[in-house]
């Protein structure tokens, strides 16, 4: 997989520069947001965006927590402190101290891929966690990837995979299917 492949070559400060711009660009859209969006804990090779997490207080934050083989939830988040590692390495909510948020009530979700293209289709880990989850959620959904991530290739997609609306890299803001009152705040 050639996108993995550039992106494990990326050194940790090429990592940690490239998840700033990112984060950068996504604080000064939320800054006219409001409600609840989605956030993840990073793998080592996905942008990791936890200064959100301060920078944007606004917000209420959920984190995924993977519920079964085929299920993930999204639980409050107010702090690092409430995450757990998993017995797959994983940080995901602790369920006894940040409770499930109704995917109904989720504004905007912000999704890691390993590569998305110019149209938003999004290539993940080949779970289908996000796929199924994105299924039953109606909120916003911006895309982040390392600049190693994006192509202006078709990316392969199927019926049941969800594209992203906003795909954010260091170096582009990529906005496919957007109103005009969400880019001036939900």
């Amino acid at each position: 997989m050639k996108f993995k492949d550039q992106i494990t070559k990326l050194n940790e400060s090429e990592r940690k520069a490239q998840s700033l711009d990112i984060s950068q660009q996504i604080e000064s859209f939320l800054k006219k947001q409001k409600g609840i969006w989605t956030l993840y804990c990073p793998l080592v090779d996905e942008p990791n965006l936890l200064s959100l997490l301060d920078s944007c207080q606004h917000i209420e934050w959920v984190f995924p927590k993977v519920e079964s083989q085929t299920e993930m939830t999204f639980r409050k988040v107010e702090s690092c402190e409430q995450m757990i590692t998993t017995s797959w390495g994983l940080e995901e909510p602790d369920p006894e101290k940040s409770p499930i948020i109704p995917v109904t009530q989720i504004t905007g979700c912000i999704v890691p891929g390993i590569a998305f293209d110019r149209q938003g289709v999004r290539l993940g880990r080949g779970g289908g966690y996000y796929d199924r989850f994105l299924g039953r959620c109606s909120g916003l959904r911006i895309g982040v990837a390392f600049n190693e991530g994006l192509t202006s290739e078709p990316l392969p997609s199927e019926g049941h995979d969800e594209l992203m609306n906003i795909i954010v890299s260091p170096r582009d803001w990529i906005e496919v299917n957007v109103k005009e009152e969400v880019r001036n705040g939900i």
